[in-house]
């Protein structure tokens, strides 16, 4: 389930939100990336896509949020949150893959707010 986010302080001059979720740790694989968000809003609730949101496919071949999914035993990954506010329309529709369109909304950005999570899968002991 996608985690709730919270953010303040968009550009005024912004006229889209587009979240881009990716793991440091494996190259910049693409979990998520959710465009079409309202500049005014402030907030993505846990496990919700907000009327009129567009989502891509992520690196695992789906639509919409994919989890993080390390090795068991691996190193902790780091997952990398960017909320990038853009100047001008980033133009998605929704069958795009996320990993193909992560230059454009970078160009496109006005202002950018990162957040680095650390999530390890630890194999639960057995019984």
């Amino acid at each position: 389930v996608s985690p709730p986010l919270v953010w303040q302080n968009v550009p005024v001059d912004a006229v889209e939100i587009v979240l881009v979720v990716t793991d440091v740790s494996a190259s910049g694989f693409v979990h998520w990336v959710l465009a079409g968000l309202d500049p005014t809003s402030t907030q993505v609730f846990e496990g919700d896509v907000p009327p009129g949101a567009i989502q891509t496919a992520n690196d695992f071949g789906e639509t919409g949020w994919g989890g993080p999914a390390p090795p068991i035993g691996d190193t902790p990954h780091s997952y990398l949150f960017r909320l990038f506010a853009l100047g001008e329309f980033s133009g998605l529709q929704g069958g795009e893959v996320g990993s193909t369109v992560l230059a454009t909304i970078e160009a496109e950005s006005i202002g950018v707010a990162e957040m680095i999570v650390f999530y390890e899968h630890i194999d639960p002991p057995a019984p």
